[in-house]
């Protein structure tokens, strides 16, 4: 009886708190919103039932995409690779190492050309987010190259400046 006396004490609280919040008593944003309604709680659900209808009400603000743009040669210069000169499946497999303090690259153009001078080279984008100072792992499918010695370059890069 008494376990069922608090579970509709407890409910009772959550309800007024929440309609407390819901009728705009006041608050006018996120933070004013939690310290007002929290004064007093000492349980964690209603805490967090509290943090979530103060969320809702004040919702975070969308995220700026940035545009990726032709990065410089200087950031490019900074750009560095390496791919297992056996190709698998027709994809290279490889890491791709961003040294730029200031840039996260969105997509890099790397170009395969044989070594002999018959065939001719051939570009391939791929997109990857690569932060400031990391590595990421690539795999790009690619038309293998006839001759078994090839090469490749980091050609081009986009990317933003954070």
């Amino acid at each position: 009886m008494k376990t069922m006396m608090n579970r509709i004490l407890l409910v009772s609280s959550f309800l007024f708190i929440f309609l407390v919040i819901l009728a705009g008593c006041g608050p006018n944003n996120y933070d004013d919103c939690v310290l007002k309604n929290l004064k007093g709680i000492n349980n964690t659900q209603v805490a967090t039932a509290i943090l979530i209808t103060c969320r809702g009400k004040f919702p975070l603000p969308p995220k700026e995409e940035k545009p990726s743009v032709e990065v410089p040669s200087e950031v490019l210069a900074k750009l560095d690779g390496r791919v297992e000169q056996k190709l698998s499946w027709g994809k290279l497999k490889g890491k791709i190492d961003n040294q730029n303090e200031e840039w996260t690259i969105t997509s890099i153009t790397i170009v395969v050309f044989p070594y002999d001078t018959e065939n001719k080279e051939k570009e391939y984008i791929t997109e990857l987010i690569l932060k400031p100072f990391s590595v990421e792992n690539i795999e790009i499918e690619i038309m293998e190259p006839k001759d078994p010695k090839w090469g490749w370059n980091i050609v081009s890069a986009k990317g933003y400046t954070n």
